[in-house]
């Protein structure tokens, strides 16, 4: 699983590299003469660290989401489980069996 998350940030990341790149693309540098070739390692420069940036935003808001939603159900199942000690049978017997 933790091999897959990893393929899915790496194409996410150069995913977003790539939008940036081709969105930074609209500037002109015509009006630049001698120095086009410092311009365009800039420009890709710049595509770089936001299409990063991006990805790890989207990246850290992911992961927040996801610690809140284990938290919920984390609190969910210890309300649960304070139940009697029938209850908490049945229920870890229903939650075994969801899994398969």
């Amino acid at each position: 699983m933790t091999e897959y998350i990893q393929f899915v940030r790496l194409v996410l990341t150069l995913g977003m590299i790539v939008i940036a790149y081709w969105s930074i693309q609209c500037i002109n540098l015509d009006h630049i003469k001698n120095r086009i070739e410092q311009a365009r390692l800039f420009i890709l420069l710049v595509a770089l660290l936001l299409g990063v940036g991006a990805a790890n935003a989207i990246f850290t808001i992911s992961d927040m989401m996801n610690s809140i939603v284990q938290s919920h159900y984390e609190k969910v199942t210890l309300e649960v489980c304070n139940m009697e000690k029938d209850d908490c049978a049945r229920w870890s017997r229903l939650k075994r069996n969801s899994k398969k």
